[in-house]
C-alpha cells in the first residue's frame, strides 16, 4: 500500500495541486491494485513493461505511467483521459 504525498494533474491550461494527496492505492502482485480514489478508479488491472505501467480501471478509463522509485518513494508521470499528472508516494511501513 502507498499513500499520495503530492500530486499535480493537468488538463488543457488547468493545473490541479493535491488533489489525490491523502488517497492510497495498493498494488498486488497478482495485476490488480485498489485505491480509495475515485478519480483512479477504485479497483483495475495493471500491466508492466519495464518502467511502464498500463493501467485499465474497471470503470473502462485507461491510463499510461512511468514510474520511479527512490528509497521509500515512488513516483508516477503519467497521462490519460485528457489529463497529465505527477503523484509522488510514500510505501506504508
Amino acid at each position: 500500500t502507498w499513500y499520495c504525498v503530492s500530486s499535480t494533474d493537468r488538463a488543457g491550461e488547468y493545473t490541479m495541486s493535491n488533489l489525490f494527496v491523502g488517497h492510497s492505492v495498493t498494488i498486488n502482485s497478482n495485476g490488480t491494485y485498489t485505491s480509495t480514489s475515485s478519480s483512479f478508479g477504485t479497483s483495475g488491472s495493471y500491466k508492466i513493461n519495464g518502467n511502464k505501467i498500463v493501467v485499465n480501471t474497471n470503470g473502462g478509463r485507461a491510463f499510461m505511467i512511468t514510474v520511479s522509485f527512490s528509497g521509500n518513494r515512488m513516483t508516477w508521470n503519467g497521462s490519460g483521459e485528457g489529463v497529465n499528472f505527477t503523484y509522488v508516494f510514500e510505501k506504508e511501513v
